[in-house]
């Protein structure tokens, strides 16, 4: 499917009253989170992200992890888990302690069963991890005992 907004924009040049017409379209196409609006900050934070993680993000990711969209792509294997775990790395609130399997459940996408808190605890721990590289402010995740004595700690 052509890009609604560049189509939108050759119909205009050469007939505004039928770019008229697509306006539902356009509008249809923003509901569903493929058309992304995205605040100022965002840019800078996106660049840092696919750095760190050596990735580019989908627009609907884009969309998702900075507020501007609820939508997910449908399907497995989409990177829905992914934005996911970016999205909790960049939300604010207390820290979360992960170094039990069990608080994990709390925080992950979807349930598959207890081997799937294990694999989400690691995977966000790698992502967490790459992410400290870059000048972000993360939320403190903590997935030892250690870490996560050290949070309370500083907390009081």
């Amino acid at each position: 499917m052509p890009d609604i907004i560049q189509t939108l924009r050759d119909t205009y040049a050469s007939n505004p009253a039928a770019a008229l017409n697509m306006l539902p379209e356009l509008f249809k196409q923003y509901d569903e989170g493929k058309i992304v609006v995205l605040p100022d900050k965002a840019h800078e934070e996106i660049q840092m992200v696919e750095c760190a993680l050596q990735i580019t993000l989908y627009d609907w990711q884009k969309a998702y992890i900075w507020g501007g969209s609820g939508y997910m792509a449908p399907g497995r294997r989409t990177g829905k888990t992914l934005a996911h775990m970016i999205k909790l790395c960049l939300s604010k609130g207390e820290p979360i302690n992960l170094f039990k399997k069990e608080n994990t459940r709390q925080y992950v996408d979807e349930w598959h069963g207890t081997q799937y808190l294990d694999w989400y605890r690691h995977n966000l721990r790698s992502v967490y991890e790459n992410l400290k590289r870059q000048p972000l402010h993360l939320r403190k995740i903590c997935f030892t005992r250690e870490a996560a004595e050290k949070a309370l700690e500083d907390k009081k």
